[in-house]
This record gives C-alpha cells, structure tokens and sequence, in this order.
C-alpha cells in the first residue's frame, strides 16, 4: 500500500469538501444545472444546449442526478467525485516524485478551479489522465473510449483527444511497422463516434451569435489574445493592483509587447525538450491552432457580472 499517496487524496478530499460547503454557486455553474433541472427528457436537452457550444456529457450526468433530487450540492458533490478520482489516477500512476504530487494536488487549478468550481473541467482532467494510462498500457481499445469520453467533455477535450490520437497514429505507423491488428480497428472506430457526436453538439445553429462575434473581433485582437498564452501559463500571477483581477496577468498589465517577447521565448522551449520525439512535437504543435479559437470564444461567450464567461 502506498500510504503517502493515500494520505495525499484523503486530504485532497477533505480540502476539496470543505472547499464545495464554503463556496456560491456561480452563474456559470448554474446555467449548466439549470439546463439539467428544467430539462423533462434528453431530446429537450439536447434541444435547449444547443446554442450552449458545449459537448452533452457533463449536462447529461446533471440530469442524471436532477431527476433524484433538485439540491444543487449534488452537483458540487459530483464534481468532487470525478475530481478526487482524477487526483488519484494522477497519485497512484504518475511517475513524479511525492512532493511534486503534493505540489500539483494543492495548485489553484486543481482544488480550485476544477473541483471547487462545478464545471465540466474535472471530468476533462480525468479522461485525460486515463488515456496516458491506458496508452503506457497499450490498451488501444480503453484508450479509444477513453479518448471519446474526452472528446465529449468541452471543445478543449475534443481538440486534446484528436491530437492524441494523432500522436499515437504517428507512433503507431514510424515504430510498429506489423499491420494494424483488431484492436486498433476497433479503437479507431470507437474515437471516430465520439469525435463526430462532440463535432454534431459543439457546432452551433446558424443563428447563433457566435458566428456574429467571430467575425466582429479583429485578427490582430485575436493575435494579441494568443501571442500571450505561453507567458500566461508559466507566470499566472493576477494583477492583484486592480479589484476586478480574475483572469487578469500582473506582467500583462506592466508591458503587453515585453509579455508578447516572452511568451515567443516560452513557446520556443518545447522544441528544445522534445527534438528527440518527433510524435510529442508534432502534439505540441496541433494544439496550438485551438489557442486561435479560444480567442475567438472568449471574445463571443456571454459574461455574467464577475466577468466569468458562461
């Protein structure tokens, strides 16, 4: 047994209870339960998310508690749930050391942002974490349902689990020169459902504003937005000099064209760390066009009054 690990989620759990009992429930929390609680079927649903951009998954295991009880910490107490599981698929089957688990298990992202906050981003952790298992296992098939479920989760699960499977195509192809074996057939035909129902749900109405948006934001504003992403991401300090600083960068708000320099200097790194495995680049690379998109959703969500996209 591996007590220390134990120990670790067990905490993690206790932190992340007391977390859910401590916390409102915000606007963007509240429109997912709220599609949930007040749908009568899952074609209605369907119906009413359709303008949501958002893959049915998360919706449909709300529903799946709403038609028991209509008490929100359900939904708070779920999201712990997927969330300590992932923790623990990343405690038990990660080959860090112990300190560098705490240090991830303890970071705002993990026990805020992901399980405080009751959106789809724990169930997203999750199957992301599953499929490296499932791939250092070579359980192609797993994998590929995994991958699906991940592709099911938010726009980001889709681009991430399209990505891996291109990474392990590559793999496959350069390192395993034998035909491709039942597994594999089945795997890929698994992944290729679950990418094409994410694809049908995440794909708004004609109508929706979105389109509106996107076309309305300037190339060089959606430049901007992600010529900083890098930068954002290894040095997420708020700018805590200003009251409304969520999703704000103390370094952003000082000099945006020395941020931008940075975060080209940043971006350049992973070439150095991955030269020697092409797959791991090539992975690196496909993710970075859903950056380009992020611009464009960020600009064309609606925003409750903390500013929180919805």
């Amino acid at each position: 047994m591996r007590k220390a690990e134990i120990g670790l989620l067990f905490t993690f759990s206790g932190l992340s209870l007391l977390g859910i009992f401590s916390h409102e429930i915000w606007l963007d929390e509240a429109h997912h339960w709220l599609f949930a609680r007040d749908s009568q079927t899952v074609q209605e649903l369907w119906i009413n998310m359709r303008y949501d951009g958002h893959p049915i998954l998360w919706n449909l295991m709300l529903f799946g508690i709403t038609r028991f009880s209509q008490d929100v910490t359900l939904m708070q107490m779920l999201n712990v749930c997927i969330s300590v599981a992932a923790v623990a698929v990343f405690l038990f089957f990660s080959p860090f050391n112990l300190l560098e688990k705490m240090l991830f298990m303890s970071g705002y992202f993990i026990l805020y942002e992901y399980t405080v906050i009751s959106r789809n981003y724990a169930l997203l952790m999750l199957f992301l974490f599953l499929a490296v298992v499932f791939y250092r296992k070579k359980n192609y098939v797993l994998l590929s349902l995994v991958l699906a479920l991940l592709a099911n989760t938010h726009l980001f699960g889709l681009a991430f689990a399209s990505f891996f499977v291109a990474m392990v195509s590559f793999e496959f192809i350069s390192e395993r020169k034998e035909r491709m074996s039942k597994q594999v057939l089945i795997g890929c035909l698994i992944f290729l459902l679950g990418a094409i129902i994410s694809l049908w749900q995440i794909i708004p109405p004609v109508d929706s504003n979105l389109y509106t948006h996107a076309q309305k934001s300037p190339p060089l504003e959606r430049l901007e937005r992600t010529s900083t992403v890098f930068l954002k991401a290894f040095v997420p300090i708020p700018d805590f000099t200003d009251y409304h600083f969520w999703n704000s960068n103390l370094l952003m708000s000082i000099s945006k064209p020395l941020c931008a320099i940075l975060s080209s200097i940043l971006f350049c790194i992973p070439f150095f760390l991955f030269k020697n495995r092409f797959s791991l680049l090539l992975f690196f690379l496909a993710v970075q066009p859903s950056w380009y998109y992020l611009s464009i959703y960020q600009t064309s969500t609606r925003c409750d009054t903390t500013g929180r996209s919805i």
